[in-house]
């Protein structure tokens, strides 16, 4: 599977190389994200040697460091608050939150601080006392004006979308707040 996988990346980036459109390259380098997102998950199964359940913190700590990594500042102008907690996490719940993670950071890093300002982006995962799993994901960047678009006319309201219909996969429910910063908050069940 992990050769299947850095062979599509492979083949993306020389996509991306060749395109001279900018929204082209952008949209490859948005979908080589998602799928490096879900070959994490691969990558945390096969050295795990599980196929069916990962540790949640193991699998976020090691997504958001390549994404900070990928997307971040070089001079540590965005800080990262992460508060995760050791929970047991099947398969087809842990992909869609990778995803939703993915869309989250990539957007605050696009535009939640412009102009080299400062500021944090955080990430909440825990089970609640009545079972449900909830995960939250933003910022206290510039808020609505730039963060992922619900108009069918931006390039980011596929990010929007998506979320929920990784929401909808995860059988759970979705709140998107946009005062101080942006935040998505999923709640569902494992």
């Amino acid at each position: 599977m992990k050769n299947n996988i850095q062979l599509i990346l492979g083949m993306m980036n020389l996509e991306q190389q060749k395109t001279k459109s900018e929204s082209a390259k952008k949209a490859i380098e948005s979908a080589t994200n998602r799928i490096q997102a879900m070959g994490i998950v691969q990558d945390y199964l096969f050295l795990k040697n599980s196929y069916k359940f990962i540790y949640a913190k193991d699998y976020i700590s090691s997504l958001v460091d390549r994404l900070f990594l990928f997307y971040g500042p070089n001079d540590r102008s965005i800080q990262l608050d992460c508060n995760i907690e050791e929970i047991f996490l099947p398969i087809e719940k842990a992909i869609p939150c990778g995803l939703i993670i993915n869309e989250v950071f990539s957007s605050s890093f696009k535009h939640a601080f412009p102009e080299n300002r400062e500021g944090k982006i955080t990430i909440l995962f825990r089970k609640s006392d009545s079972g449900y799993l909830m995960l939250e994901v933003g910022d206290n960047g510039i808020g609505n004006k730039s963060e992922i678009k619900e108009s069918p006319n931006d390039g980011d309201s596929l990010g929007i979308s998506l979320i929920e219909a990784l929401c909808f996969q995860l059988r759970g429910e979705l709140e998107i707040e946009r005062e101080n910063g942006f935040l998505i908050r999923v709640r569902f069940f494992p």
